[in-house]
């Protein structure tokens, strides 16, 4: 007694329950256990996965409950949740509450931050449930955190007072849209009811103020009740797009419409669930319950229409219902309820009034009036559009679509049952996507095509093309670009947690020297710590860019944490596409310097040139694409570089040399491969990317010990190193094949070496291209070892666990493709075109979703690509037996598993997963029979050292190691080792020994 139970979930959900390894825990299951078992007063349910919120409804909708509840659900009822995961959202916000509790932290604050941080970072709506007992100004929710142990405080501003641009709702928003509406908490309109501060959808019900503000209809999901609000600015809402919703459809439920309507029946959506409904039946009258349509089992609904091959009796309007009598379930014709006076649409009077020809008509009326119960309604989209190209807004995909409207009259059934998947009200508009895919939408999720201008960022991927682009030559009597006065800075320093020399050599120094050489302050705009919101950075940036003009250099820097497809702000990600998008839109000068030190941000440069192919732009990333830093930040090796070569800009210092500066430093100092990508005509023997400091005030030369002259011996390449071993090489840079590489550190494989070993013949790779060169003659002490750079690859998260899902359908990814080649694809009875996408960048965990739902994934056997149709922008997994152009030599795996037992079958998923290793240039071997030695040294990037294990027999490794290889970019062969801890691994031949002392004790190191 007197005490609180926590009840943690994170994983797969659905609708009706948690989903466990071996089943399906029902959420009700989980209740009664808690509430009979429990001895305590009250329970908090934190739940992290899809559907969280029906828990609440579950809580609502009992009777009898002894305990108090809150419930704090990710997602709402019935709806998904957009992430995979990955941001942990929820868990870090109640780690970061849990911190900071020093007894005032009350519940409610905690669930407006939460809610916050879920409606900016995901686009979730977070959800919550409070027992009518439960006082959420209490702060007695969190353990007390001793004096002393408690952090700084939940700070985050709050997000409707910095909502970002695109969640915005713009001044075309119309009487009858979708919003969200951020409720202050306390009193939930004139009634006695309370909420805690959360977003809830809402609908617009008047305009205010020529549309500045609303009048709303609020809904609140886990208690099934609407409220009005009068009057709420624009500018404090978010729009429905950014917060695009899904309902989870119960399986076979729009078969089971159309079957409905194919008899004149179908489903009114308009009686409350949990209604109690008196019913006439065979002459007795009976009680019933209204249950939630997405909790009503299709499946056998269907099973029993087949098995009987007999329908209802009664068309029109049903519902479906729980028998109190006998506990079961049913659809039940509305025209048998007695009690409560129900209103029901005047419909069909019997099948026998249908005459012949008239079938499918009334049909499509029933669909019609389902629709209609839900306060949808079907507009005919030609008669407002006409033949006009539109866009059409996909939720589950975050992405703009072209399309045209449709008459709704010619529309399949199927079509129509398919807007229950919106949860929206509203008019909604039947379309055609390029694929020739039909598909209901909201108007609301409607354009013409002119009115966005990118439907799909990454789609345009597909189209590059490496023309390059003539730079706006300066006009006569102009600044020229070396100019003080003709650079526009802008920079972002989220680095709090790495203040040591930040004023003397990091974002803060690099600030004032670019003021110290001449740059008028107010085209310098400087982001620190707390304003590093997202809606600070793009409104600032905005901003500034709207002051530039022709003739000028537009640096744009960022130091701090990132992944690999955007920073991470203070309150969610800033995709780097968005912001290329912004700056090659809306600058008006000619050149773009991105300055990047953080992690992954080389993949930037993937995005330059996508939006205008105007602008000369170059991307200087201290890492390579996909990887991490190795260095927390605190040696400010990009910024402290910069500023040196700043100090010495005379207005002749070339770009190329400051690039080799940059390459050196991060080399030595960090062991990380500095990154350049450039776009357009950029000329990197010219001395203007800097600007031109006072003769008087020139630190002289630029100049430093080059690192290819100066290998340190802990650097340098062993005589033990052989062909075939790879080995880090300075490009000194140069054109080839017509095109110029700046210097830079290059990974190489030794092709062959001279007779004493010292000159080596090499082939050299570029992390961004993919390109390969040969060079001859190189010196063996004039390259570097791959431990002194080496790193790991950023592994997709669910990457592993897919791969082995495929791998147990007998299928298999291959890596020989490169990205971004663009192919031709048979699809069903037609040929498309795609392009080859980047694994790394798809969505391993969807597809994941995709494989539980069907139970399998469709093509044959054997190797299969990542791919992003052209004609939609759709990713997806296609076998390469499916491609037409270019020829590629297809594999034969695998024709059939008939007559196969249990041990083959097994057998040949290992198959699968071997030949996916060997497209990626890898081939698996076995330590001992290459070291002679099965006790192994081997060494972990990670960990930056080496630790004792043991050889595996290839055969006899499990699966999850075989995917592991991924984690490294080197082709060659690899090992299976155990670690002491009992860890399996797949590791590099080349980063294997014999053992030697001293060895570390090795961490156990999360894959």
């Amino acid at each position: 007694p007197g005490s609180t139970f926590v009840f943690y979930y994170g994983g797969h959900g659905r609708s009706s329950g948690f989903s466990t390894l071996k089943g399906e825990w029902k959420y009700q299951n989980v209740v009664q256990i808690i509430d009979n078992h429990f001895n305590g007063e009250r329970v908090l349910f934190l739940i992290d996965c899809c559907a969280s919120g029906t828990l609440g409804t579950r809580l609502a909708n009992s009777s009898n409950l002894q305990k108090k509840y809150a419930c704090l659900a990710s997602s709402p009822p019935y709806i998904g949740t957009s992430d995979d995961g990955d941001e942990w959202v929820l868990n870090n916000c109640w780690i970061q509450s849990l911190r900071s509790n020093h007894g005032t932290l009350s519940l409610s604050h905690i669930v407006e931050y939460v809610s916050d941080r879920t409606a900016l970072v995901l686009g979730d709506q977070f959800t919550v449930f409070l027992s009518d007992e439960v006082d959420c100004s209490t702060c007695d929710w969190l353990p007390r955190r001793h004096k002393g142990h408690t952090g700084r405080g939940l700070m985050l501003d709050k997000l409707e007072e910095n909502i970002p641009q695109e969640a915005r709702v713009s001044m075309e928003c119309n009487i009858g849209d979708t919003v969200f509406y951020k409720h202050p908490g306390g009193r939930i309109g004139v009634t006695s009811k309370v909420a805690p501060p959360c977003w809830f959808s809402a609908t617009v019900s008047a305009k205010i103020d020529d549309g500045n503000a609303f009048a709303l209809e609020v809904f609140h999901p886990s208690k099934n009740f609407k409220w009005r609000v009068d009057s709420v600015p624009r500018s404090q809402l978010i729009n429905s797009i950014y917060m695009g919703q899904l309902w989870m459809l119960p399986r076979a439920f729009r078969k089971a419409q159309v079957s409905l309507a194919k008899e004149f029946k179908y489903i009114d959506f308009s009686v409350p669930v949990s209604t109690v409904l008196q019913v006439s039946e065979s002459g007795n009258t009976r009680e019933a319950k209204v249950i939630d349509w997405r909790d009503f089992d299709w499946r056998a609904y269907l099973r029993n229409l087949d098995e009987s091959n007999t329908s209802l009796q009664t068309v029109g309007a049903h519902v479906p219902v729980h028998w109190v009598h006998n506990d079961k379930e049913a659809l039940l014709p509305l025209e048998h309820v007695l009690s409560p006076e129900v209103t029901v649409a005047a419909f069909l009077q019997s099948p026998a009034s249908v005459r012949t020809g008239e079938e499918s008509a009334w049909a499509r009326e029933a669909l019609v009036k389902s629709m209609e119960s839900s306060g949808k309604i079907i507009a005919n989209g030609t008669a407002q559009y006409g033949d006009s190209p539109l866009i059409s807004y996909d939720p589950e995909g975050d992405k703009w679509f072209p399309c045209k409207a449709l008459d709704p009259n010619a529309i399949s059934l199927g079509v129509l049952a398919s807007h229950a998947e919106f949860t929206m009200p509203g008019m909604y508009c039947p379309v055609c996507y390029e694929n020739g895919e039909w598909a209901l939408a909201p108007m609301q999720y409607i354009r013409k095509k002119e009115r966005i201008r990118d439907v799909s960022t990454s789609a345009k991927l597909q189209h590059r093309t490496h023309d390059t682009v003539q730079r706006t030559e300066v006009q006569e009597g102009s600044v020229g670009y070396a100019s003080p006065e003709s650079f526009f800075v802008f920079m972002v320093g989220h680095c709090e947690d790495s203040p040591e020399g930040r004023d003397d050599q990091g974002d803060a120094a690099l600030y004032q020297e670019y003021l110290a050489s001449g740059v008028p302050p107010k085209q310098v705009v400087y982001m620190k710590d707390r304003q590093c919101t997202m809606a600070n950075c793009e409104q600032n940036l905005e901003k500034l860019l709207e002051e530039t003009r022709p003739n000028t250099t537009l640096v744009f820097y960022y130091g701090g944490p990132a992944k690999p497809s955007g920073f991470q702000t203070l309150n969610g990600e800033w995709k780097y596409h968005q912001v290329v998008k912004m700056i090659e839109n809306k600058f008006l000068g000619e050149r773009v310097l991105y300055l990047l030190d953080c992690d992954s941000s080389g993949n930037m440069g993937r995005y330059l040139g996508l939006e205008r192919n105007d602008k000369a732009s170059v991307c200087f990333a201290s890492t390579p694409p996909y990887r991490n830093a190795t260095d927390e930040g605190d040696e400010w090796v990009l910024s402290n570089s910069w500023i040196k070569s700043m100090r010495c800009s005379d207005g002749k210092l070339p770009l190329s040399t400051v690039v080799e500066l940059l390459c050196d430093r991060c080399a030595l100092v960090l062991g990380d491969q500095f990154t350049v990508s450039y776009w357009g005509d950029v000329d990197f023997s010219a001395g203007d990317w800097l600007p031109k400091r006072p003769q008087g005030k020139l630190r002289g030369p630029l100049a430093w010990d080059r690192l290819d002259d100066h290998v340190p011996t802990e650097a340098r390449v062993s005589n033990d190193c052989a062909v075939g071993d790879f080995v880090v090489f300075k490009h000194l840079g140069g054109k080839l094949d017509d095109r110029y590489v700046p210097p830079g550190w290059f990974f190489a494989s030794i092709v062959s070496q001279s007779e004493d070993g010292t000159l080596l013949r090499l082939k050299v790779s570029s992390p961004l291209t993919e390109e390969q060169w040969t060079v001859t003659e190189v010196s063996r002490d004039r390259l570097l070892n791959i431990f002194w750079m080496s790193q790991l690859s950023r592994v997709p998260k669910k990457f592993g666990v897919a791969q082995r899902a495929l791998a147990k359908q007998f299928k298999y990814l291959d890596y020989s493709l490169a990205s971004l080649t663009e192919i031709s694809l048979r699809d069903k009875n037609s040929i498309r075109d795609a392009v080859v996408a980047d694994w790394r960048d798809f969505n391993w965990a969807k597809f994941l979703r995709k494989i539980e739902k069907h139970n399998h994934l469709d093509g044959p056997f054997g190797a299969h690509i990542c791919i992003q149709w052209k004609h939609n922008g759709l990713e997806e997994i296609v076998s390469v037996k499916n491609i037409q152009k270019p020829s590629y030599n297809t594999k034969v795996f695998l024709e059939s598993l008939d007559s196969f037992d249990d041990e083959e079958r097994r057998l040949w998923v290992r198959k699968a997963l071997l030949e996916s290793l060997t497209t990626s240039g890898k081939v698996l071997c076995s330590a001992d029979s290459k070291v002679s030695s099965s006790k192994l040294s081997v060494y972990c990037p990670d960990e930056d050292g080496w630790y004792d294990a043991e050889s595996l027999d290839p055969d006899a490794m499990p699966l999850d190691a075989l995917t592991k290889h991924a984690l490294y970019t080197l082709p060659g062969f690899y090992c299976p080792v155990e670690y002491e801890d009992g860890e399996t691994d797949l590791v590099p031949l080349q980063h294997v020994r014999g053992r030697r002392k001293p060895i570390l004790e090795r961490k156990h190191i999360a894959p």
